[in-house]
């Protein structure tokens, strides 16, 4: 019995491709930033501050250029957008706000943390958004409420 060296060299070959191809997509993936945000809630007497922190997850550098805040009642328009520039380095640790008053949420009707955590967001100097919620639940809401009817659903 002998071997077909020409059918090893060929699964070899497709063998060497895929890795290649595999290293490539892993390269491009992790240059491009990565930005998760915290948002934290500071109890005081005068009804508490937001504190919000933005954590770079990759090696590449990126700054924050813009915190937007959406509106309320119709969150497809923006509340503010504050223009901020905030340096973030490789896996780098940086605070975004430590300027929003928690009682300006209560007067709107927004109590409930996981609500206003869904109005916050910021973008990047490529023009990516990044939300403190980012799993396939969250993505589909603010697809379908956010972007096409414009409006909070009913809760």
């Amino acid at each position: 019995m002998s071997t077909n060296w020409d059918a090893v060299g060929a699964i070899g070959q497709w063998a060497g491709g895929l890795i290649t191809a595999l290293g490539i997509y892993l390269g491009i993936k992790t240059s491009k930033p990565s930005i998760k945000i915290e948002v934290l809630f500071i109890p005081d007497q005068s009804g508490g501050t937001i504190k919000i922190i933005a954590v770079n997850k990759r090696i590449a550098p990126t700054s924050i250029i813009r915190l937007n805040i959406r509106n309320v009642k119709y969150k497809k328009s923006l509340e503010s957008s504050v223009i901020i520039n905030v340096y973030l380095e490789p896996m780098g640790v940086a605070e975004v706000s430590n300027s929003i008053r928690w009682q300006a949420f209560k007067d709107k009707g927004v109590n409930n943390t996981r609500d206003i955590c869904k109005l916050i967001s910021v973008v990047d100097n490529l023009g990516n958004e990044y939300f403190v919620y980012r799993n396939l639940l969250a993505k589909i809401e603010r697809i379908l409420f956010y972007r096409i009817l414009g409006k909070k659903q009913n809760s």
